[in-house]
C-alpha cells in the first residue's frame, strides 16, 4: 500500500524481548469472539451509555457482564470505555454503572470527564482507572497529573512522535502509570477529544459519543483578503475542485512493528469498534502472529500479511505522526471510504470479448467470489463486479470475465476478498480455545457415603490457584450387573473436558466393584466445569466488603445536599470581561473599550518562532514576551489584567522553553497565565509561580466534579461551549466555597478544531515563510452548503478550523448574571483591532445595563446585538445553548 511500506533499514531483531499488551476493539458479541479467536490479550468494549461509539452495536447489561466472564476464563483482560463528557444530572446514574462494573470484576475503565474520575476515585477507589485519548495527554506533566489523580495508564494522543513517547515515558517512569498507544485503525483530523466540527454543524457530539464524521465530507478550500473585522472577502478558490480535505488516512504501523516494541509502552491497541467482527479477525491475527514472532526475534515484515491489512479495510495506510509522516501522507482527499487493494490495471479485451486483460502489480491473484472494483484515472468512470469465474493467468496477467465495458488503463482493485472472509470465520471460530488456557486438575474419589467427590484446582498463569469441589447427586451402589471399572470411569470424566480448560492431571481413587449410570457421571463432571467457570469470575471481583464499602460512598453521594447559591442577579460584584486577542493592536483596542483582562495568544500570531516545525512544536523567544512590554504597562496604569495565553496544544518543547521565559526576571510582569491542558497547569505551578491561571474551553469542564478536579490547578475554569443553559444552571446550583471563579465563552467564532495536519501543505500550498503563496490573507473552507470554515495555521502551521458562525449570546447576560458566572470571555483572535475594540465596547455596555436595569435591560441589549450583527464572521447563533445537543438513542 501507498504510504505504507516499511523503513529499507528496518532491522531484525536479535533477541527475545517483552511484548507489549496487544488491545483490540470489541464493538459487538461477535467482534469480542473475532479478537479473543485472533489472540487479543485485551479488548476494549462499550455498554450502552457513556460511551464513545454510541453508533456501535455495544453490548447491554446482561451480555456485557457475559462478555467479561468469557474473557476471563479465556484470560483475556477487559476494560470497558465510560469515555464521553458527564452532565451534572447524569453523575450519579454514571457513578453507579461504575459500581456495577467494579462489581462484575471488569479490569479497568477508560473516562474522558476529569469529573467523573474524581467522583469514582472516591466512591469505587480500588477501580482501576485508564485515561481514554479523548483526554488530548499529550506532554509528560499531563502524564504526570493523572497519576497524582489515580490514573493507572494515559492512551496517548495519536499526534505524538516516536521520540515524544520515550521523552513523556522516561520522565513519568517513577510515577507507577502505563501507557499506551494506536497502532493501527481509522485516524481524527482533529486531537482527540477537541473536535467541535460536529456539534458545530449539526448539533451532534463527538465527545458525547454520536459525531456525524463531517471530517469525510466534501470542501474547498479557498483564501481571500480580510476586511477590518476579520472576515474574507475578495475570495478565491485556492483549489480546482472540492475534495475530502480533512478525511485521514488509516493508521498501519505493521512494517515499524520492531520499533514499536522497543518503545517504552505497555499496550499497543487497534481502533475498530465501529468495524466489522471480520475486520477485528484479521487486522488482530496479522498483528498477533508478528508480535509473537517478535517476541521470539524472528519477524520481517510480510507484504502478504500487510495486502491483508488492506483487504480488511483502509483509506490508504499511512505510518502516522508516530514516524514522522509529512501533511499529504496524512490525507486521503480522493475517498472516504474503502480503497481495497489494487492489484493491477485493464488492458484490452481478449479476443472472447467478455473477457477483460488485467496487468498484475503484485502476486496477490483475485479468486472467485472476490468482489471487484474499477475506476480510471480521472474519476469519471467506475463500478464493480462480482468475479463469477476464477481468472485465467499467463505470465504478469491474468483474463477475467466482466460484465460490463471497463476501460483500459483503468485501476483495479479488489474490494472484498471471499478467501479473506473464510480465514476471518476460521478466526472466530477459534474464541472458543484460548491462549491462556485454564490449566485444570482434577482428583476423583469416593466419600464415606459412597458419593463421588470431584475435587481439583484451576489457574491461569500469573493468577492464584482456585479449589473446586463437586458432590455427586446421588451415591455409588452395589453392581448387579457388569460394575463400572477405574478406567471407564477415568475416560468418561476426562473426555467431556474442551476449551478454555486444559487438563494437566486426573486421578482416580476408586475401589471398584460399584456402579453409577454413565450419565450420572457426565453430569458431575458438568457440574464440576461450572463451578471451576464460576471459581475463575468471582476470582475477578471484589469481595463483598469492599462492594459494601463503595455503595456505603454511593449513599453519601446520593445523599448529597448542594447549598444552591442565591438566583437574584448580583449587583454589587458585575462579572468581568475578558477577550482573547493574537496582536498588539487588538489588545490596546480591547482595554480601552471596557475589557478587563487581556488573553493575549502568541502561538497563532507572527512573533512565535518555530524550532521543530514537523514535530508541532513552536518555541517562544525572549523578545517575544518583551514585546509585551508596553502592553503589559499600559494595562497596568489603567487597572487592567494581561494573561499570556499558552495554545490549547502544548508540547514538550514550548512547554520546557515557556516556564523558562516565564521565570526571567527580564521578562514584563505578567499578570497570569491562560491554558487549556492541566499538563500545561502542571508546569507552571512547579516552577513556583505565583499568578493565577485560568483554564479555556479545552479543559472540557461539563460538571461540578471536574470544577473541584481542577480547583487546585486553576483560579477560573471556562465550561464547555456544548453546555445548554438549563446544564449551566444546573451545575452552578452545587457551587461551593473554594471553587474557582467561572468563565463562559461568550462571543466568538467556536474553535472547532486542532489538528497537527496542516492542510494548505498537504496541497503543495505551504511554502517557507508561512501558508500559502506569500501574500497576506486569511484561508477558509467551504463545504457543501456553502458554508465557510475559518482556518488559522499557528506558527507550527497546526490547523485551527473555526465554525462558520459566530457564537452570540448577548442575550443570555441577565441569566448568566443570575446563574453566577464570574467571566464574560469574548475570542477576537485574527479579528483585526476595529472588531476588538468595539466588541469589548458592546459587551461592556451590556453589562452595564443590566447591572442598572436588570431584566429590563432585554431592549438595549438586543439593539446591541444588531451591531454585533452587523460585523459578525458568517452570521451569529446561540449554539446548544438553548435547545441542547442532538441525543437521539441510537440503540
Amino acid at each position: 500500500m501507498k504510504g505504507s511500506a516499511a523503513p529499507e533499514n528496518s532491522q531484525m531483531p536479535d533477541m527475545k524481548r517483552p511484548i507489549p499488551e496487544l488491545l483490540a476493539p470489541a464493538g459487538s458479541w461477535e467482534a469480542l469472539l473475532a479478537a479473543i479467536g485472533a489472540g487479543a490479550d485485551a479488548v476494549y468494549l462499550g455498554g450502552r451509555r457513556f460511551n464513545a461509539r454510541r453508533l456501535a452495536k455495544n453490548f447491554g447489561p446482561e451480555e456485557l457482564e457475559r462478555a467479561v466472564a468469557y474473557s476471563h476464563e479465556r484470560g483475556v483482560r477487559v476494560y470497558v470505555t465510560v469515555n464521553t463528557l458527564i452532565r451534572e444530572r447524569e453523575l450519579q446514574e454514571a457513578i453507579e454503572y461504575l459500581l456495577w462494573l467494579y462489581e462484575i470484576g471488569v479490569d479497568a475503565v477508560l473516562v474522558q470527564d476529569a469529573g467523573l474520575a474524581r467522583l469514582a476515585r472516591d466512591t469505587v477507589p480500588r477501580l482501576p482507572l485508564h485515561a481514554s485519548t479523548q483526554m488530548t495527554v499529550h506532554n509528560a506533566e499531563g502524564v504526570e497529573h493523572l497519576a497524582r489523580e489515580g490514573f493507572r495508564r494515559v492512551v496517548l494522543a495519536r499526534e505524538l512522535g516516536s521520540e515524544e513517547i520515550e521523552e513523556i515515558a522516561s520522565r513519568s517512569r517513577d510515577l507507577g502509570i502505563g501507557l499506551e498507544i494506536f497502532i493501527h485503525g481509522a485516524l481524527c483530523f482533529s486531537f482527540s477529544g477537541q473536535c467541535l466540527l460536529s456539534t458545530c454543524m449539526g448539533g451532534r457530539s463527538a465527545n458525547r459519543g454520536v459525531c456525524a464524521q463531517p471530517c469525510r465530507k466534501r470542501y474547498t478550500l479557498v483564501k481571500g483578503a480580510a476586511d477590518e473585522f476579520g472576515r474574507m472577502s475578495a475570495e478565491r478558490q485556492a483549489m480546482s475542485d472540492t475534495a475530502h480535505l480533512l478525511s485521514t488516512r488509516d493508521l498501519c504501523t505493521f512494517g515499524w512493528l520492531d520499533s514499536i516494541v522497543r518503545l517504552p509502552v505497555e499496550s499497543l491497541k487497534i481502533e475498530g469498534r465501529m468495524k466489522s467482527p471480520e475486520y477485528v479477525a484479521v487486522v488482530v491475527d496479522v498483528y498477533r502472529r508478528a508480535l509473537d514472532l517478535l517476541g521470539e526475534g524472528d519477524w520481517r515484515p510480510d507484504p502478504v500479511e500487510e495486502c491483508r491489512l488492506a483487504l480488511a479495510f483502509n483509506r490508504l495506510f499511512t505510518r502516522g505522526l508516530i514516524f514522522g509522516a509529512r501533511d499529504e501522507e496524512m490525507l486521503s482527499p480522493e475517498t472516504p471510504g474503502h480503497r481495497g487493494l489494487k492489484i493491477g490495471t485493464s488492458q484490452s479485451r481478449t479476443r472472447r470479448q467478455d473477457l477483460l486483460r488485467i496487468r498484475l502489480i503484485r502476486e496477490l491473484m483475485p479468486v472467485k467470489g472476490d468482489a471487484i472494483a474499477f475506476r480510471t484515472a480521472d474519476g469519471k468512470t467506475a463500478g464493480g463486479f462480482i468475479l463469477s469465474r476464477a481468472p485465467l493467468r499467463r505470465g504478469g496477467e491474468i483474463s477475467v470475465r466482466v460484465p460490463c465495458d471497463i476501460p483500459e488503463n483503468a485501476e483495479i482493485s479488489i474490494m472484498r476478498s471471499s478467501s479473506l472472509e473464510q480465514r476471518a470465520r476460521e478466526i472466530m471460530a477459534r474464541s472458543v480455545s484460548s491462549r491462556v488456557p485454564l490449566m485444570l486438575k482434577m482428583n476423583a474419589f469416593l466419600d464415606a457415603e459412597q458419593y463421588l467427590v470431584l475435587r481439583g484446582t484451576v489457574c491461569q498463569p500469573g493468577r492464584t490457584p482456585l479449589s473446586v469441589s463437586v458432590k455427586s447427586n446421588i451415591p455409588f451402589q452395589s453392581a448387579r450387573g457388569r460394575p463400572l471399572a477405574a478406567v471407564d470411569m477415568k475416560k468418561h470424566l476426562c473426555r467431556g473436558i474442551h476449551p478454555p480448560f486444559s487438563l494437566t492431571d486426573c486421578r482416580i481413587e476408586y475401589p471398584g466393584g460399584l456402579f453409577m449410570p454413565l450419565s450420572a457421571l457426565n453430569e458431575n463432571r458438568r457440574r464440576f466445569l461450572m463451578e471451576a467457570l464460576s471459581a475463575v469470575t468471582a476470582s475477578y471481583r471484589p469481595d463483598e466488603t469492599e462492594i459494601q464499602g463503595c455503595r456505603d460512598q454511593l449513599d453519601r453521594f446520593r445523599r448529597y445536599a448542594p447549598l444552591r447559591i442565591a438566583h437574584s442577579i448580583q449587583m454589587d460584584r458585575p462579572p468581568k470581561l475578558g477577550v482573547i486577542v493574537d496582536d498588539l493592536q487588538s489588545a490596546r483596542e480591547s482595554f480601552m473599550h471596557g475589557a478587563d483582562t487581556i488573553y493575549y495568544e502568541l502561538e497563532t500570531g507572527d512573533a512565535i518562532r518555530k524550532a521543530n516545525p514537523r514535530a508541532g512544536s513552536v518555541v517562544p523567544a525572549p523578545e517575544d514576551l518583551r514585546s509585551l512590554g508596553d502592553i503589559c504597562e499600559d494595562c497596568h496604569a489603567s487597572g487592567k489584567s494581561l494573561f499570556w495565553k499558552w495554545p490549547r496544544i502544548c508540547r514538550q518543547p514550548f512547554i520546557d522553553r515557556a516556564v523558562l521565559l516565564a521565570t526571567d526576571t527580564s521578562s514584563p510582569v505578567l499578570d497570569g497565565f491562560m491554558v487549556e491542558n492541566a499538563g500545561a497547569a502542571v508546569a507552571l505551578k512547579r516552577y513556583g509561580l505565583k499568578q493565577p491561571i485560568h483554564g479555556y474551553s479545552g479543559l472540557n469542564v461539563w460538571n461540578s466534579w471536574s470544577v473541584a478536579e481542577y480547583s487546585e490547578l486553576f483560579g477560573l475554569l471556562t465550561l464547555s461551549p456544548e453546555l445548554s443553559l438549563r446544564e449551566i444552571e444546573h451545575m452552578m446550583q452545587m457551587r461551593r466555597p473554594g471553587w474557582p471563579e467561572i468563565g463562559m465563552q461568550v462571543q466568538g467564532n467556536l474553535e472547532a478544531m486542532v489538528s497537527e495536519i496542516c492542510i494548505p501543505a498537504s496541497l503543495g500550498l505551504c511554502r517557507e515563510g508561512g501558508c500559502g503563496d506569500g501574500d497576506s490573507g486569511v484561508w477558509a473552507l467551504r463545504d457543501e452548503q456553502n458554508c465557510l470554515f475559518p482556518i488559522r495555521m499557528g506558527s507550527s502551521c497546526h490547523t485551527h478550523i473555526f465554525n462558520s458562525v459566530e457564537t452570540c449570546l448577548i442575550d443570555l447576560i441577565p441569566e448568566f448574571f443570575r446563574c453566577g458566572i464570574d467571566t464574560f470571555i469574548l475570542d477576537a483572535r485574527g479579528r483585526g483591532s476595529v472588531y476588538s475594540g468595539r466588541i469589548c465596547e458592546i459587551y461592556s455596555s451590556a453589562i452595564e445595563a443590566v447591572m442598572e436595569y436588570g431584566v429590563r435591560a432585554r431592549d438595549e441589549i438586543l439593539s446591541l446585538k444588531e451591531g454585533i450583527r452587523e460585523m459578525a464572521r458568517g452570521g451569529i447563533t446561540m449554539g446548544p445553548l438553548l435547545t441542547g445537543l442532538r441525543e437521539e438513542d441510537h440503540q
